[in-house]
């Protein structure tokens, strides 16, 4: 991780001196190769000049980025526990890193703005849901986090047994009862 071998090809019609990084290259028929260090963590600006016999010059410059630190994720929504009736749900949050990144959640690619923010709809299906959200940026680094919860898309099961429909009371308060049943907590 802290080096990089650069190679590249020259022609001239005198001998050809070639420097990557101000380290001089081995230059074989028309082919040159060096290895040199990549200092930094994220982006490493590589200097690539050529001079021929005469003093005549050409260069070039190559932006890689060292990328050793693993990627920061946060999701910020769904809460873990969530209870929704709709058929999805957007999944957001933000990322950090020195290299660019995607993110899915279970498998389906989220926007990623220059930022490092992302969100979008993910299916639900019905009952328990697990949703899986990874980031994976270009150098192979991936955070991953899952979010459980529950899509109930069907209405409570009210039955109500007392007091019976039509009933008349001279009471100023009478007792409801009855059962409700459905797949998520009743409040």
């Amino acid at each position: 991780n802290g080096t990089i071998t650069v190679t590249g090809s020259v022609t001239d019609r005198t001998a050809i001196k070639v420097t990557v990084a101000g380290i001089l290259a081995s230059v074989t028929s028309n082919t040159y190769t060096a290895t040199v260090p990549l200092a930094n963590e994220g982006p490493n600006v590589i200097h690539v000049l050529a001079v021929d016999a005469a003093g005549n010059v050409s260069d070039s410059t190559r932006t890689v980025t060292k990328s050793t630190q693993p990627l920061t994720l946060t999701v910020t929504a769904p809460p873990d526990g969530f209870v929704t009736r709709f058929d999805t749900i957007v999944v957001r949050g933000n990322g950090i890193d020195v290299s660019p990144f995607a993110v899915t959640a279970n498998g389906v690619s989220l926007p990623v703005d220059a930022s490092g923010s992302f969100a979008g709809p993910v299916p639900l299906a019905n009952g328990t849901n697990f949703i899986t959200i990874t980031a994976t940026d270009t150098a192979g680094h991936s955070s991953s986090t899952t979010r459980m919860g529950t899509r109930d898309s069907n209405a409570p099961v009210l039955a109500v047994s007392a007091p019976v429909d039509g009933t008349t009371t001279g009471q100023s308060a009478i007792a409801v009862t009855g059962t409700v049943q459905d797949a998520t907590a009743i409040t």
